[in-house]
């Protein structure tokens, strides 16, 4: 059953427009949310037509912020996952899309999409504070002459599954990064890296171990 439009008088969730959907997702069947996950999440706010947001339970005590302020947008949030002061803001464009995998756990993070971009961040990733996932620019960058665009994002931004992202890192609209990367402290990750179980460090990025792992569990040490 989807969400009916009741539960968008609740101070979490502040919807305008047409044909937003808000839903919990279990088994991949469409639900509408209890009060229980209402109170788990932060604030959704929505002002825009053709909206989804897609919930996938069970959804751990969150404090997530999600605004949209375009149309034909898609936000899709793994289960089992940990949104600790996660922001995340669509605007200046349509068609954008943002992807959390599950078991992911967020200890802060800054998501900015526009211009149609896309964002797939894997499951069971770890992603530090002050962390900023730039999708797109937000402004528009022009040929002088000819006055077209050249900043339209082309490539979907990737964190892989099982990454470890350190703290005040920073992903520009180019960034990829494979299954099993790890990601220094206050790195500048703005390319596309294809070697699996890496560390890559700097400004900009580069990678400086190779054929690494690792685990969220302290008792490995």
């Amino acid at each position: 059953m989807l969400c009916d439009m009741s539960i968008f008088n609740s101070r979490k969730l502040d919807i305008k427009g047409k044909n937003n959907i808000v839903v919990a997702v279990i088994d991949d069947k469409l639900f509408k949310l209890g009060q229980k996950e209402i109170r788990k999440l932060g604030k959704i706010k929505i002002h825009g037509n053709n909206n989804r947001v897609y919930i996938y339970l069970p959804l751990n005590q969150s404090n997530i912020n999600i605004t949209i302020l375009s149309d034909d947008n898609v936000v899709s949030l793994g289960q089992s996952c940990m949104f600790n002061d996660t922001n995340i803001l669509m605007e200046r464009g349509n068609s954008n899309y943002l992807y959390i995998g599950d078991n992911t756990y967020i200890s802060e993070i800054h998501i900015y999409i526009s211009a149609g971009a896309k964002c797939y961040i894997g499951k069971d990733c770890l992603i530090s504070k002050g962390v900023q996932v730039w999708a797109s620019d937000f402004h528009a960058l022009m040929d002088n002459d000819t006055k077209q665009v050249i900043n339209i994002p082309k490539d979907v931004l990737t964190i892989g599954d099982h990454c470890w992202i350190g703290a005040n890192t920073i992903f520009t609209k180019r960034a990829k990064i494979p299954n099993n990367t790890v990601v220094a402290n206050s790195a500048v990750v703005s390319k596309d890296f294809k070697e699996n179980n890496a560390v890559i460090a700097g400004n900009p990025a580069k990678i400086v171990k190779h054929n690494i792992d690792w685990d969220k569990k302290i008792e490995t040490y």
